[in-house]
């Protein structure tokens, strides 16, 4: 008769099972640029952006506003990225995205303006005062892309677009609202 052994004892060798599976496959999967007669045509298959905004601090940054939704009654989100050029430094955006120092690594600093300049919306905050939006941001290397959002009490039915405002970018929009 065969002993297949205790759960404890073939718990290594399971661990070692999965860790040389992984490796065989990772092996198959190295990043190989196609050349000029490859064939091969490498497509970006993210949406377009609807607005996008340079820095005057940042030469190499852009931020490209992905999606303006309303998730639910009452609340829009904005979901933006913020890219850095490949000849770009690395952009450490921690303490420059926030509303103050205390909410450093997030991106509670963003507003938006309504198309005729008249009101602020802010980001919405939880009951005890945590910003709805990104945190834990970090840095951004060249050629990088880190991939952010926002919640905002939505504005009123009246308002058709809104302008997305990032401390340290130039304003970017308009970005016209959709749905309900």
């Amino acid at each position: 008769m065969v002993s297949v052994g205790t759960a404890r004892e073939s718990y290594p060798l399971r661990c070692l099972l999965v860790a040389v599976c992984l490796l065989a496959g990772m092996a198959g999967c190295r990043s190989q640029e196609p050349g000029p007669s490859a064939g091969i045509e490498v497509l970006d298959t993210r949406s377009p952006a609807l607005a996008r905004a340079t820095s005057p601090q940042w030469p190499a940054l852009t931020i490209e506003v992905v999606e303006l939704q309303r998730p639910a009654p009452g609340v829009l989100e904005v979901k933006l990225a913020v890219v850095n050029a490949p000849t770009g430094s690395a952009f450490d955006p921690r303490a420059q995205f926030a509303a103050d120092a205390t909410e450093a690594g997030t991106l509670s600093g963003i507003y938006l303006m309504d198309a005729d300049g008249q009101r602020k919306y802010f980001v919405l905050r939880d009951d005890a005062g945590r910003p709805q939006c990104s945190n834990g941001l970090g840095s951004v290397g060249p050629g990088g892309r880190i991939d952010l959002f926002a919640r905002f009490i939505a504005p009123g039915s009246d308002v058709q677009a809104v302008t997305v405002h990032l401390p340290g970018f130039a304003p970017a929009g308009p970005v016209p609202l959709g749905g309900p």
